[in-house]
Order: C-alpha cells, then sequence, then structure tokens
C-alpha cells in the first residue's frame, strides 16, 4: 500500500537525505591497489600532531621564561640595592673605628655525607668577622660582616677597620675597606638571568605565533 502523495512523498523523503548527506565529509576513499578490488581509506592529517608538537615548545619555552625573568629580576635589584646602600653608607656615613674581636665559623654540611662544603678546595671553613665598634652617641655595638671568606683571606682578629654607620639605625654599617666587587658579580648573575629568560620569552612569541 502506498501512503498518501505516493511518489512525492518518497520524492520529497529522498530530497530531505540527499541534503543531510551534503553536510556529511566522509574519508578520501581511493583504490587500494589490492587484487579483488577494495577501497583504501586515507590516513588522518598530521597536522594535529604537529600542532601537539607546536604547542609543547611553546609551553616549555614560557616555563622556562617564567623561571629565569623573575628569579634574575629579585637577584639583581637585590644586589643592586645593597651595592647602593653601601656606596651610600661610605660616602654620608658616621665615620667611627672598630676592632675584630672574634671570627665566627660557619659550616654547611654536606647532603647526607657529614662533610664540610668550603669556599676552597683545601677544606677551610668560612669565616665571618665580628666588628667592636661605638656609636657617635656612646651606644656598643657588635656587628658581623655580610660575606664569609676562608681564614686566610678574612680579617684576623685585633685588626683595627674603619666603621661607616648610619646614625638613625647603626644597624646599617659597612666597612669602606671591604669591596663591593661581590654584590656587582650578582647584579650580573642577575643580569644573565634576565637575558636568558627573554631569550626564551622571544622564543615562545615566536613558537605561539604571536
Amino acid at each position: 500500500m502506498q501512503p498518501p502523495g505516493g511518489g512525492a512523498w518518497g520524492r520529497g523523503r529522498g530530497g530531505m537525505c540527499d541534503q543531510l548527506l551534503q553536510g556529511v565529509r566522509l574519508p578520501a576513499l581511493r583504490p587500494s591497489g589490492r587484487r579483488g578490488g577494495g577501497v583504501h581509506v586515507a590516513p588522518p592529517s598530521t597536522s594535529a600532531a604537529n600542532r601537539e608538537a607546536h604547542m609543547s615548545t611553546s609551553q616549555v619555552l614560557w616555563l622556562f621564561a617564567l623561571i629565569f625573568i623573575p628569579a634574575g629580576t629579585v637577584i639583581g635589584a637585590a644586589a643592586y640595592r645593597k651595592v647602593w646602600q653601601v656606596r651610600a653608607l661610605v660616602r654620608r656615613g658616621t665615620l667611627a673605628h672598630g676592632l675584630a674581636i672574634r671570627l665566627a665559623a660557619t659550616k654547611l654540611e654536606g647532603p647526607g655525607d657529614g662533610g664540610t662544603i668550603t669556599f676552597r678546595s683545601s677544606g677551610t671553613t668560612a669565616y665571618y668577622p665580628v666588628i667592636a665598634w661605638t656609636t657617635a652617641d656612646g651606644r656598643a655595638m657588635e656587628t658581623r660582616t655580610d660575606i664569609a671568606r676562608s681564614r686566610d683571606r678574612t680579617l684576623t682578629v685585633g685588626t683595627r677597620v674603619e666603621v661607616r654607620y648610619d646614625p638613625a639605625k647603626p644597624t646599617r654599617w659597612t666597612l669602606p675597606a671591604e669591596s663591593s666587587l661581590l654584590w656587582w658579580l650578582f647584579v650580573g648573575i642577575g643580569a644573565l638571568f634576565v637575558v636568558i629568560g627573554s631569550g626564551f620569552l622571544v622564543g615562545a612569541l615566536r613558537t605561539s605565533g604571536l
């Protein structure tokens, strides 16, 4: 029995199917070249894998950039602040005369071996000189230097030194004879980290297509 409308209904249904199939993209088919005919489905495009590798490289570059740039900025800024403070104290600080009264030894234990990590291969321990001095208003001070050295490179006990300090805050002091070269070295390390991080950042931007 034929539904109402007969062939017109069938043709209408066929037209609807044709419209639906037009929106469906089937994988490309080509002869397989084997006996007995058959078809071969084309493999999926490798563009998706390339995009994943591209994104992975970009993410690694972003990660290194976000590590090196902030770390270098913090190290460089802290070291330069120390250099600026030392210079300001040397130029404008109040003069006092001090005496190295003892050496404070510092030992860093190695990871699990009980050994001592030292600044020299001979195995010497690092020492901080402790300086005794008196402010202009009579306050007795005992302050330790910021830099530890091996015994043969640090101040010996009994050495007289010149001290420059901030009268508003005597704990802010320095020894003019001490070089600020070490702090400049840290400034350079911080700048190097920023340069390396900037290189990673440029690579990340290029890889991301920005």
